[in-house]
């Protein structure tokens, strides 16, 4: 009789065990998820910004003489615009995490 109390308590750990570890994997990807969505959110808004940018240079070196556009090649870097874009990214992402901080700060207090 001690046998099928024993396969009892055995059976109901195992499924104890399998729903905590089913619990974990769930957090796990769940974390993995909300990371891999903010990393491709501000690979979008970086390569929006960047196209962005691409496209005023392009419209202001079509719409001024060439001079101008030579002009301007002495003097600003190749690498002017993805610099300008990550610039504009970061500052981008700050001022969201500023607030986020802000809204959870305000909810946290409690007020309605």
């Amino acid at each position: 009789m001690a046998l099928p109390v024993v396969g009892g308590i055995m059976a109901f750990l195992v499924s104890a065990f399998q729903v905590l570890m089913m619990y974990r994997l769930v957090v796990i990807l769940y974390r993995v998820t909300v990371r891999l969505a903010i990393f491709a959110i501000i690979v979008t808004v970086f390569l929006a910004v960047l196209t962005s940018i691409y496209s005023l240079m392009d419209g202001l070196s079509t719409a001024s003489p060439t001079y101008i556009g030579w002009a301007y090649s002495w003097l600003v870097p190749s690498n002017f615009v993805p610099c300008v874009s990550a610039i504009a990214t970061v500052q981008l992402a700050a001022w969201a995490w500023h607030w986020k901080v802000y809204a959870i700060d305000y909810a946290s207090k409690g007020v309605s």
